[in-house]
């Protein structure tokens, strides 16, 4: 318990006018003393003492104030060490529910990524081809409406023609002969037969349009562009 202590004796006696004392055994004492801080030196009584009557002890108690505090020793304690002491990196697992948790959601997903992404993509697809639609048909116009060159102008008619044949279009002789005129003439074609070529070639086409079924028509329109 590492508590101070010490072990004292001593003996209880009448002294004679003779000044010879006879100590018997029934007259020695022993007993422990503990220090107690802030007190002093206190006795722990483990023996029976002397019950007779009074006299006077051969040895006395020193009072606590003439008693020297014992010196302690103090305990050594190794120094910590310097050196950085590696803690090893805390590995995060997940839970088993925060794993069932996420297989759940994805079977939730799932089903909802089936219903929209198909037709997200459809719309794309519509949207891209309707784009294309116009970018063509805009192209067309302006070459069949070429300001300045009525012979090329007359010319693109008429391959606008030849590929509407395919599709149940049908020859002009009108168209052909202006055709024929702006290659091979030496002469530039007037605004009035540009104009007439333009006229002929777009009747056909929206004659072909009308009589195809629904399926060609989407596609003569969508796919390949032509009206």
């Amino acid at each position: 318990m590492r508590i101070p202590a010490r072990y004292v004796s001593g003996f209880a006696a009448v002294v004679p006018p003779s000044g010879r004392v006879d100590v018997p055994d029934s007259s020695a004492h022993a007993w422990v003393e503990i220090y107690l801080d802030g007190y002093g030196w206190y006795p722990v009584e483990v023996t029976p003492g002397y019950g007779g009557g009074g006299g006077t002890t051969a040895s006395e108690t020193p009072s606590p104030s003439q008693i020297p505090a014992p010196e302690t020793t103090p305990t050594p304690t190794r120094a910590p060490t310097t050196g950085a002491v590696r803690t090893p990196a805390p590995t995060q697992t997940l839970p088993p529910d925060s794993a069932h948790a996420g297989d759940g959601e994805a079977e939730k997903v799932a089903p909802l990524l089936r219903w929209t992404v198909p037709p997200g993509l459809g719309l794309i697809l519509l949207a891209a081809l309707c784009l294309r639609r116009r970018l063509l048909r805009e192209k067309r116009l302006r070459r069949l409406e070429w300001e300045g060159e009525t012979n090329q102008a007359v010319l693109a008619a008429y391959g606008y023609l030849q590929r509407l044949l395919p599709w149940g279009g049908q020859e002009n002789a009108r168209l052909e002969e202006l055709a024929c005129k702006a290659k091979f003439s030496q002469h530039r074609l007037t605004e009035k037969e540009r104009g007439e070529a333009a006229t002929l070639v777009l009747r056909e086409a929206g004659r072909v349009d009308a009589a195809l079924p629904v399926w060609k028509r989407l596609a003569f329109r969508y796919l390949w562009g032509l009206f």
